[in-house]
């Protein structure tokens, strides 16, 4: 069976030309995780399929690249291969498909808005957010600069989100910051803004943050900060290295939910991610795994907060592509050894510290990957 290595997307590019030739990502194959399968998606190019692409070229594979779920429980997923979204009620049937237009090359997240889409068409030569109709018509078009403030944007973009006053943001590296593209109305800026974060449930603002990885690579926290500019520091830690943070959502209670990725170094460089939910006071609630190991081709937007609280995930297994509701446990054990393996080698060019600052982003390789197709 083929298995793909490289399942971790938060991670995945900044290894992929790092200075260590011989370092590959994987996850770890023995670790069963015990989620619900809610309904199973068959590949191909079909009414309801959802198709792989790139499995036999020397470049990455592709599949699905993003989840999300409406009020009234229907699942949007965006079927990249084929060039468009697939749609499913709560049972698995499917539902019809959304086609893309030619404006829109390659989407790499998605929201639903009321009785609409909005969808990050990150992969164009000028990436934008696109907000559509639910039979795929272009209704509005939010250009995203490529700098500003000084600040690189196409190269952090990570996703989208919508406020809670319905503002639509791009997140910028997971979360670490956000660029506010319309006001509460729909209506674009005149000049985008980079905000803190972004502002949910009880007008508060999330921003998620790691430590310095030479400096203290176990750390990362979630700010919280209200409307008095009071800021709440919720610590995570992890006991290897930590990759990355994402802030997901929050939910109905006030409570939110970040996705957390665990690296392990032994040679290979071992991944694990997983989901935590707080509640609206910032205590842990719970724990769940997404299953990278099942994974067989990568994917980053794949995770969403149902209408009824609970979370579900895309797992895009070599047969079939699953919507899985995670499971939360008080705690979850790990799938690492309790101790750190010794490197010989601890020059620049292998540690797992330097990793960062030999990447290429991810986004200026998913534009590459498309002009490789076209």
């Amino acid at each position: 069976m083929r298995k793909v290595k490289f399942v971790s997307m938060f991670v995945l590019l900044a290894v992929l030309v790092s200075a260590s030739p011989s370092a590959t990502i994987t996850a770890q194959d023995d670790i069963v995780v015990e989620n619900e399968v809610v309904f199973s998606i068959p590949i191909g190019s079909g009414p309801g399929d959802i198709g792989y692409e790139g499995l036999n070229r020397e470049m990455l594979p592709w599949g699905p690249t993003a989840l999300a779920v409406g009020e009234d429980g229907t699942f949007y997923v965006v079927d990249g291969a084929n060039n468009r979204i697939q749609r499913y009620d709560a049972t698995g049937s499917p539902l019809p498909s959304i086609s893309f237009s030619d404006e829109v090359i390659g989407v790499t997240d998605i929201e639903v808005e009321g009785n609409g889409l909005l969808v990050l068409d990150a992969a164009a030569m000028k990436p934008a957010v696109h907000r559509l109709t639910m039979d795929g018509t272009l209704v509005q078009f939010y250009p995203i600069p490529k700098t500003l403030e000084g600040e690189e944007i196409w190269e952090r973009m990570s996703g989208i989100h919508i406020g809670l006053g319905r503002e639509v943001y791009v997140a910028l590296e997971n979360g670490h910051a956000a660029l506010q593209l319309t006001d509460q109305k729909g209506a674009s800026l005149t000049t985008p803004r980079i905000t803190a974060g972004f502002q949910d449930a009880g007008d508060r603002t999330y921003k998620v943050q790691n430590a310095d990885w030479s400096v203290e690579p176990h750390t990362g926290e979630v700010l919280i900060s209200d409307r008095s500019g009071d800021v709440q520091h919720i610590a995570i830690q992890v006991p290897h290295i930590l990759g990355g943070l994402r802030y997901l959502q929050t939910d109905r209670d006030g409570g939110f939910f970040i996705v957390v990725e665990e690296l392990f170094y032994d040679g290979t460089i071992h991944v694990d991610q997983t989901v935590h939910r707080y509640g609206s006071e910032g205590n842990l609630l719970g724990m769940a795994r997404i299953p990278l190991s099942d994974f067989y081709v990568p994917l980053e937007n794949g995770s969403a907060v149902g209408p009824d609280g609970n979370v579900y995930t895309l797992v895009p297994k070599q047969d079939r592509v699953e919507i899985q509701r995670l499971m939360f446990k008080p705690r979850l054990e790990s799938i690492f050894p309790s101790q750190e393996p010794v490197v010989t080698d601890t020059s620049s060019s292998s540690r797992v510290e330097a990793l960062g600052s030999y990447c290429r982003h991810r986004w200026e390789m998913a534009i590459e990957a498309y002009d490789y197709y076209a």
